[in-house]
């Protein structure tokens, strides 16, 4: 027995916050070098730095509708809904993760 996955963690023992999610969740699997980082921002997206600019910048581009999970495209890409597309492509995220985003998503997208 080791110690338990955080990936695995109940996502409703962790915070709902893209201050949580962005270091936790985005910035390890989705800023990477080829995709959502400062250096490479496929879709004009950069998922890595000042959560007040992300968020702005996933609200604005229509990736997040706060408070409409199932209206939000990103939950659509995580989620692997777009048959072209699932994201990330290399390793889709633990159900936990999304189950916290689409939680994040639901009760407002709170920075």
């Amino acid at each position: 027995c080791g110690d338990a996955d955080p990936d695995d963690a109940d996502p409703a023992a962790r915070p709902a916050v893209l201050s949580y999610i962005l270091p936790a969740i985005l910035e390890p699997s989705c800023a990477t070098s080829g995709c959502h980082g400062a250096a490479a921002r496929t879709a004009g997206l950069v998922l890595e730095g000042d959560p007040d600019r992300v968020l702005e910048d996933l609200v604005r581009k229509g990736f997040v509708f706060p408070g409409v999970p199932e209206a939000s495209p990103l939950l659509n890409f995580l989620r692997g809904r777009f048959v072209v597309l699932r994201m990330p492509p290399d390793a889709p995220l633990p159900e936990g993760d999304i189950a916290l985003i689409e939680r994040w998503i639901a009760e407002g997208a709170p920075p």
